[in-house]
């Protein structure tokens, strides 16, 4: 995880194998969104590359081979067996991260669903009324960002 993605339980590992469980998921993560045919900047980068769609077709078993996902890049919870199909996966052209594992896992037949309990306390960028102080009051399993961790 990355420094300022904060767990708040020690049992935060239970409820998320719990939670991949309930889902029938593969992979769980948090902000998870389906970005193609939108105006996402980080998908507009990679569609002028021609070889991202590309890449993408070559390795799906999907229908719908340019389906692109994006999701936080700290937090997730992989199954293993998808963790090990998507690290064997030769990356043939730049990939932002956070498309990359959740598109890559999407194609190769994996089920990836969004983390949405305590959603509103993993958020990409601090946002103001937002502190770990309100996550912990909440019982949120985890806390992210915490720019000002190290001010405390």
């Amino acid at each position: 995880m990355e420094y300022d993605h904060i767990p708040l339980t020690a049992l935060g590992p239970g409820y998320l194998r719990e939670k991949l469980q309930r889902e029938q998921a593969h992979v769980i993560g948090y902000r998870l969104n389906r970005i193609d045919q939108t105006i996402s900047p980080h998908y507009l980068h990679h569609l002028a590359n021609p070889d991202f769609l590309n890449f993408l077709r070559e390795i799906s078993v999907r229908r719908d081979k340019s389906a692109t996902l994006t999701m936080l890049g700290s937090g997730s919870f992989w199954h293993r067996e998808a963790f090990d199909a998507v690290a064997n996966v030769h990356e043939t052209t730049p990939i932002y991260l956070e498309i990359f594992f959740p598109s890559v896992a999407h194609h190769l037949g994996f089920r990836v669903r969004e983390v949405t309990e305590h959603n509103r306390f993993v958020l990409p960028r601090p946002e103001k009324g937002v502190t770990i102080e309100a996550a912990r009051l909440a019982k949120a399993w985890t806390f992210h960002p915490h720019k000002t961790f190290w001010n405390t």
